[in-house]
């Protein structure tokens, strides 16, 4: 009902013999950017569903694509909507493109010919936006648990190279330390040597020393 009111549409399937009237008088009726062409022609004879069907899909061309088709003076705007095909490639999905031109054809016996028509194409189209949307939440799943494993992979790998350099930096501390013992044991051994050595000295000289002190006395 407020979709109604907003865009100026009549109920499909509902054409009073006032709207026609004023039609036929050449008082033209809703807005220019929705109307179908036998409308803007004043065509009483044939204005049917499928003149509401036209403005339904230029409805739906405006929701998907984020503007009007014909845009303009209202003069300029009707004799497009007699004469100009739609901007239909300005509606990137296929399917919902076929789905509107067909809805808006100038023709209107290549129209839907009833809203019941026109409602199961548009069904199928939520169907199939449906299937589309699990296939790619899907995939999009898949993609995050390759992702998923991919990152453990890499953590994995990188955690063993970290044990191994820690493993590495072990060892090569664990080298360090036995060669500074090593060099310590050396130099204790060295210092015990010389201490050894001193001392032979020490008790040599006081054996000389002694020795000579005696032999003085002596004399």
């Amino acid at each position: 009902k407020n979709m109604s009111s907003k865009y100026n549409a009549k109920k499909i399937n509902s054409n009073s013999s006032f709207d026609k009237h004023l039609t036929s008088a050449g008082q033209f009726m809703g807005k220019a950017c929705y109307a179908a062409p036998e409308l803007v022609l004043g065509d009483v004879a044939h204005q049917d569903s499928t003149t509401d069907i036209y403005a339904v899909g230029i409805m739906l061309f405006e929701m998907i694509a984020g503007h009007l088709p014909f845009d303009g003076p209202i003069n300029e705007v009707l004799q497009k909507q007699i004469h100009d095909p739609l901007p239909i490639k300005d509606i990137p999905q296929k399917a919902i493109r076929k789905v509107i031109e067909k809805a808006t054809e100038k023709k209107q016996s290549k129209r839907y010919s009833s809203a019941v028509e026109f409602r199961v194409d548009i069904d199928n189209l939520f169907k199939a936006e449906i299937q589309n949307y699990k296939l790619i939440k899907e995939r999009l799943r898949a993609e995050a648990e390759a992702k998923k494993q991919k990152d453990e992979l890499a953590a994995k790998k990188l955690e063993e190279e970290r044990q191994k350099l820690e493993l590495a930096a072990r060892k090569a501390e664990q080298e360090r330390a036995r060669q500074e013992q090593l060099a310590r044991e050396k130099q204790e051994l060295a210092e015990k040597k010389i201490a050894r050595e001193q001392t032979k000295v020490q008790k040599a000289n006081v054996k000389n020393y002694n020795r000579e002190k005696l032999y003085k006395y002596v004399i």
